[in-house]
């Protein structure tokens, strides 16, 4: 099963607006300090990203909160999602299609979203990048799709965030299984 959340108009129109939001999965403009203001919940999990032009990459997920995640890549990843490269803003954020496998106690299932790249931070160590990424307008059942993945897939740690986001409660949430 596919869950299509936002097509290539809608998810570059969302990026255009970054209204405020009412919940942290609404469309949004970031500041460095929003970065971490969510909880993280460290995974790996992997993830194909295509551009505008159909052009994929693919990675892995390293992290993930309730507005977004971040990924570590290759420099050829890197540069594949975000081809610019040099300092981003406001005019040159790339908007993707992301899409997970995310697997929990039922069926897996596909989740492709629209995604704006906020950053990306060379690793001084190692060849690799960090790309961190936003989610964009997802719909009440990606939502739902997202919360149920993580409270399945991290039962022991509080996953507050991907519940209160939701804007039904976790009774709900449960009745209401995809």
């Amino acid at each position: 099963m596919m869950v299509e959340i936002s097509s290539w108009q809608q998810a570059q129109r969302a990026a255009v607006r970054r209204s405020p939001a009412a919940s942290p999965w609404e469309s949004r403009a970031c500041t460095a300090n929003d970065q971490r203001r969510a909880m993280r919940h460290e995974l790996s999990l992997p993830v194909t990203f295509r551009n505008s032009g159909g052009q994929q990459a693919a990675a892995w997920v390293q992290n993930a909160t309730s507005e977004g995640f971040q990924i570590r890549c290759n420099p050829a990843t890197a540069q594949a999602i975000h081809p610019l490269a040099g300092r981003l803003n406001d005019e040159n954020r790339p908007v993707l299609q992301a899409s997970f496998i995310l697997s929990s106690s039922a069926e897996p299932q596909v989740l492709s979203v629209g995604v704006q790249l906020l950053y990306r931070t060379p690793h001084a160590e190692e060849p690799r990048c960090l790309l961190g990424f936003r989610f964009l307008s997802l719909r009440p059942k990606a939502r739902r799709l997202l919360a149920r993945f993580f409270s399945d897939e991290l039962p022991g740690q509080p996953s507050a965030g991907w519940h209160q986001a939701s804007k039904l409660g976790i009774s709900e949430l449960r009745s209401r299984a995809i």
